[in-house]
């Protein structure tokens, strides 16, 4: 609850994702995926950070009270649900975080 009464949460949390894919994007790039996939810290954080970070999402979106902060972000978040190179377990969690926003109350 305290986190959702933060203005600037929900945008704060897709930009942490979005630093984190764009970084792991350019490792790729530059090293290999299996470089990345052996070495997952090099992101500048962790797997289960991202996993965190989603789920705090999903929980926010959960509660109707708090779908419209989502309303302006749901481009950014369908990006990072295409991702080529974000754990699946986050991708998956940030698809179901655009159902719950789509969910009319």
């Amino acid at each position: 609850r305290a986190v959702a009464l933060q203005r600037h949460s929900v945008s704060l949390l897709i930009d942490f994702l979005e630093t984190a894919e764009q970084t792991a994007l350019t490792i790729v790039n530059q090293q290999g995926l299996e470089f990345l996939q052996i070495n997952p810290e090099v992101m500048g954080t962790s797997t289960d950070m991202l996993r965190r970070a989603a789920l705090i999402l999903l929980n926010m979106a959960r509660v109707p009270d708090n779908r419209n902060m989502f309303v302006l972000h749901q481009s950014r978040l369908l990006n990072l649900v295409m991702s080529q190179v974000l754990d699946e377990s986050v991708s998956n969690t940030l698809t179901e975080v655009l159902f719950e926003c789509s969910q009319v109350s």
